[in-house]
């Protein structure tokens, strides 16, 4: 089977979800963008490759066509707002209640892109492959513009200002792992913000997430739904890397080509991302864009964590300031049970995609049977008939395989992609929560400041910091009233948002329904037309010798039942390994029953159990039960081949052998099966918590139970023991390193992992030590300079903790406490086993008096304790500049010397 067959077999929201740094993503994404964020994203070989290839992209000598080349001359795009043409016609495409969510719902038909005709030779021919996705023909306006034309005839688009973004011409660059798609974007526009009317670039997927990330940047906090870009597929892409030019999965870039299509359009249909710079550089700048480096696409799994993550923040701004406005409050929960629904409704019909798959599967599986058994046949009729019946099961396979694919084309992707809008809603309804916060917070800081300006007035000392609070007074009042026009403003635009997206959200699903109801009508059509072909070749057949074959097959059945005697085909438990407290649903097959016997055949249940039976003990004779186990068994005939016993629920106590034997045959007829019943791990002792002295040992138990018995381990903040796989675990000698807290693991491997676990804390009493980073510390006296003295102390448990200082060679220390001279930070570690503290000395504005010998003290409640010091002295310069003092001072003296020298010789 070839790649495109296994990705045309599996369902295509089936792919490895890239999740890697969705929550991360999601989060800069939500918050307020202060830099300039390039337009496109890292070489997707570099986000998707797992081999870590670095080699340089190079072009693929199989591409027709190079993905660089663009006919179009270079186009300028001065750094200017753009300016929103006020034709009266343009309001007609770009308005706010025009559907700006709509999907293409002719999914997949006869008519498909002409300009995917020029793909590479690396994608062979997309356009006769069985396409996932919606083909836009070039006679629409937009990808999505089918379900928009027939609303109300106030919103059909002009045919004179309108915009039209075709996505063509997937092109391989490069080869391995190193290697990308590009896309071929084709504008038409009659647009007067754009400077052409026709117009193409070429770009990768990694251009389209730079996009959107900058979008979200820019418009969420403006209460703006921006539409997602299709998921990344790093399992697909890695399949397109390596793959050969014959087998690259062409359903799947098809399938991408036609949502990124349907992704910008919707992007241009809306009034205010139309008119982004960064979406008409995209489409309009045929030079590549810059990369980025943080690129990874907002997955639905990624943005479900990352509201998740909020959730708890978002709770506590809803609870204590309550959503003012009603509607809002009704929309949200509307939202929120939207996207639970159609999360449903999305794995209800990726079940039936599967299932659908696996009937295809089984049709192709008869028709081959039919095939063989048309080979061997003797009559030609016969062998003819089945022949043809082995062809219609074929065409009834690849009827069933296009449905699928329609179907998924149709229902699934529209519905995951609403998914995806609603996450974006559910954005914009936080963003507008924390605004809100945001204007509450102000508020109340300005009431808190009109309050001190009140106690200020009362208080005579108070009335120099007046000035002061007046100005503070008015620079909040300012931004209450900001915060209160972003809200308002980002209300208004929320408002406008919901309205549109519910009347678009409608009328898609409403022409997505009777899309789908079409082709099921289609292919009910086709599946009567392929039988009624087959009916003529039926009749050909010769009826007697079909009459005479199933009455020979019959007699013969009928003896070979006369000649056998009843036997127990086979007996089965449900669950084979039950769980304490499971329901556990035995049941005994029997074979070659007489229903018309003169003595009814019976069954006997008995069961031998481990801890409690010596020999079996009857349960049930038929459907009688003689003994229920503190009523916990019961048993039934199901039918006249199936006996059945219960036990509910399963005990420990019912582990052993259970017996099913017919009572009332000539020989000994029995079948017995071991029920197992599975107990999971739990840990019934483990030592208290241990102090000790370094150097003593230390033992640790652990005792667990289960069935099977669990393994036991020992971990410490994570990591494993070697030698600790047993219930005891032994240090000799204790260091202080060893404490911390242990965890005892018990762990069952039953088909799936069951563990039970405890903890242990070791308390390790030790000498406490002291070490300072540095001995001597220099400063410059008298600058308005400080010092700082950081030293590190170790003791547990910690008792005292303290600073002293003293001065020349005298042994008086005086102690420090923090206030106008001193600063003193102090660290504790927040594990409260862990014994390390670091504490930083600041002497604020160094004097003279300051040099001196600084000591750190520490102690432990046993009074044990240990100090280190270092000494603050003069800076260098200072020492310099003495030494010139006193080389200036030796010049003095001998050219005064020498002056008097020359004055006694010249008298």
């Amino acid at each position: 089977m070839s790649h495109d067959q296994k990705h045309r077999d599996s369902p295509p929201d089936f792919g490895d979800d890239d999740t890697q740094d969705d929550d991360q993503m999601f989060k800069s994404a939500t918050l307020p963008v202060t830099d300039d964020i390039p337009l496109s994203g890292e070489d997707d070989d570099v986000e998707e490759n797992p081999f870590g290839e670095s080699s340089v992209i190079q072009k693929s000598s199989t591409n027709l066509n190079q993905s660089s080349t663009n006919n179009e001359t270079p186009l300028n795009m001065p750094p200017v707002t753009p300016v929103v043409v006020s034709d009266p016609q343009l309001t007609t495409s770009l308005k706010n209640d025009a559907p700006l969510f709509s999907q293409d719902s002719n999914v997949n038909t006869t008519e498909k892109n002409t300009s995917t005709t020029q793909s590479v030779r690396s994608i062979t021919s997309l356009e006769n492959q069985p396409s996932g996705s919606a083909q836009l023909s070039k006679s629409t306006n937009c990808g999505s513009n089918a379900l928009s034309l027939n609303m109300k005839p106030a919103q059909k688009k002009s045919d004179e200002h309108n915009i039209e973004i075709t996505v063509s011409d997937p092109t391989k660059v490069g080869e391995g792992m190193s290697s990308y798609m590009t896309y071929r974007i084709t504008t038409k526009t009659t647009l007067a913000m754009f400077k052409k009317s026709e117009f193409f670039v070429n770009r990768r997927f990694s251009d389209f997430l730079g996009l959107h990330n900058k979008l979200v940047h820019k418009h969420l906090q403006l209460g703006v739904v921006i539409p997602c870009p299709p998921e990344k597929d790093t399992f697909v892409m890695a399949k397109v890397k390596i793959s050969k030019d014959e087998a690259i999965p062409t359903d799947f870039i098809d399938r991408r080509r036609s949502q990124l299509e349907r992704y910008l359009n919707r992007l241009a249909r809306h009034s205010k991302l139309v008119q982004d710079p960064d979406f008409r550089e995209f489409i309009e700048m045929p030079t590549e864009l810059p990369k980025s480096t943080n690129t990874q696409a907002l997955s639905g799994a990624g943005v479900l964590r990352a509201l998740t993550n909020i959730s708890q923040q978002v709770t506590k701004l809803t609870t204590k300031t309550g959503e003012q406005d009603q509607w809002f409050e009704e929309q949200h929960t509307s939202i929120l049970d939207l996207h639970s629904n159609f999360k449903h409704l999305h794995n209800h019909f990726n079940t039936l995609f599967s299932q659908r798959k696996d009937a295809a599967q089984a049709l192709k599986t008869l028709s081959t049977s039919l095939n063989h058994l048309a080979t061997i046949e003797e009559h030609t009729l016969l062998s003819s008939a089945l022949i043809e019946l082995a062809n219609v099961q074929e065409k009834l396979e690849q009827i069933n395989i296009d449905h699928s694919m329609k179907e998924y084309s149709i229902i699934i992707e529209l519905i995951k992609e609403y998914l995806s809008l609603l996450e974006m809603v559910q954005l914009a309804f936080q963003e507008r929560i924390k605004i809100h916060q945001q204007w509450l917070s102000a508020e109340e800081t300005l009431r808190k400041k009109r309050e001190s300006k009140t106690k200020l007035e009362q208080t005579p000392k108070g009335a120099d910091k007046i000035p002061q609070t007046e100005m503070e007074i008015n620079e909040w009042e300012g931004k209450v009233i900001h915060h209160k026009e972003d809200f308002e403003r980002i209300s208004t635009s929320l408002r406008e948002e919901l309205d549109v997206f519910e009347k678009a959200r409608v009328e898609d699903f409403k022409k997505a329904i009777d899309s789908y109801l079409k082709e099921l009508l289609q292919q009910q059509e086709k599946i009567l037309e392929v039988w009624e072909a087959y009916l003529p070749e039926a009749n050909k057949i010769n009826m007697h010798l079909i009459q005479q074959l199933v009455l020979f097959v019959i007699l013969i059945h009928e003896f070979s039942c006369q000649q056998s005697s009843v036997q127990i085909q086979k007996i089965e438990a449900d669950p084979p390994n039950p769980n304490v407290g499971e329901s556990l649903k035995i049941r005994c097959f029997l074979i070659n029953v007489d229903p018309f016997a003169q003595y009814p055949t019976q069954v006997l249940w008995s069961i031998r159990r481990s801890s409690q039976d010596r020999d079996f003990r009857i349960l049930a004779f038929g459907g009688s039960v003689r003994d229920t186990l503190s009523g916990r068994v019961s048993a039934r005939k199901e039918s006249e081949e199936v006996y059945e016993i219960v036990f509910r629920p399963a005990q420990e106590s019912d582990s052993g052998v259970v017996r099913c034997e017919l009572a009332n045959t000539e020989a000994q007829v029995r079948l017995e099966h071991t029920v197992n019943v599975l107990v999971p791990p739990s840990i019934s002792f483990v030592t208290p918590d241990v102090r000790v002295r370094a150097g003593d040992p230390v033992t640790l138990e652990c005792r667990a139970y289960g069935n099977p018995p669990p393994l036991l381990m020992w971990t410490r903040q994570g990591q494993e023991y070697p030698t600790s796989y047993s219930s005891i675990y032994r240090i000799e000698s204790v260091s202080k390193d060893d404490r911390g807290l242990y965890k005892c693991v018990a762990e069952q491997q039953t088909g799936k992992k069951l563990t039970a676990e405890n903890y242990v804390n070791i308390f390790v009493d030790f000498d406490p030590t002291v070490r300072c980073e540095q001995v001597v510390v220099e400063q410059v006296p008298n600058i308005n300079a400080d010092a700082e003295i950081t030293c590190k102390g170790e003791a547990y448990p910690m008792n005292i903790l303290k600073w002293e200082f003293s001065q020349g060679n005298t042994n008086v220390r005086r102690a420090i406490t923090t206030g106008i001279k001193y600063r003193i930070d102090t660290n504790v570690a927040a594990d409260s086993i862990d014994s390390s503290y670091v504490s930083g000395l600041i002497i604020k504005n160094v004097e003279p008096s300051d040099f001196g010998v600084y000591t750190l003290i520490v102690m432990d409640e046993s009074k044990r304790q240990a100090s280190a010091w270092v000494e603050l002295r003069p800076g260098s310069y200072i020492r310099s500049y003495n030494n010139a003092i006193g080389i200036f001072h030796l010049y003095s003296y001998v050219f005064i010397f020498f002056s008097m020298m020359v004055g006694i010789l010249l008298q």
